[in-house]
């Protein structure tokens, strides 16, 4: 075997190690398109790239009373042997008007918004702050004594924003009857 033989063997071992090194430390697919968080806890500023926010309450209730004025009232209550989960914040917009999105872990299972519309939700608008509802779960009651994570996202596209996560003990949170809104989105 000559010099040159071994020299491209090397060469050859080497950059299929490296291939190797690279391929195996490569991001995947999921990390490129999840929001960056950003955790805290209920009371607590959090700050990210297009919201930041402070979740001032959280609201259980068996039912929700839409008030507007009329002899007609629009009453939505949760299933038998479930809450409804309703959160409060003071937000703020950086860059877009957009309407937060929110959703609420408990364990591995992840709630999503329920009954829009009849809790108005909170619009953002750019350098003014607001306040209000950013979020109605409907969770089993047996759910009231675990530990949960409240996330909340500024804009219609969560991979491209930092996501503001609150952990909140729901055993601790205000229990009225009915919720009465005033006022329609």
């Amino acid at each position: 075997m000559t010099w040159r033989r071994v020299l491209n063997w090397g060469v050859f071992a080497v950059l299929v190690v490296c291939a190797i090194l690279v391929r195996n430390h490569q991001i995947d697919k999921v990390e490129l398109q999840e929001p960056i968080d950003v955790r805290g806890a209920e009371g607590q500023r959090l700050i990210g790239r297009n919201i930041a926010a402070t979740l001032t309450g959280i609201t259980i209730t068996d039912s929700v009373i839409g008030d507007y004025g009329d002899d007609h009232p629009e009453i939505y209550a949760a299933h038998k042997g479930w809450v409804l989960a309703i959160f409060s914040i003071d937000a703020q917009s950086t860059v877009s008007d957009d309407k937060t999105n929110t959703d609420l872990v408990i364990a591995e299972n992840t709630y999503g918004t329920r009954y829009m519309g009849i809790v108005p939700e909170l619009q953002l608008t750019p350098g003014i702050p607001n306040q209000g509802y950013a979020g109605t779960f409907e969770i089993p009651a047996s759910a009231l004594q675990s530990r949960a994570s409240f996330r909340v996202t500024g804009s219609g596209n969560p991979s491209r924003d930092s996501r503001l996560v609150f952990d909140v003990t729901l055993a601790n949170a205000q229990r009225v009857p009915a919720l009465i809104v005033k006022k329609r989105i």
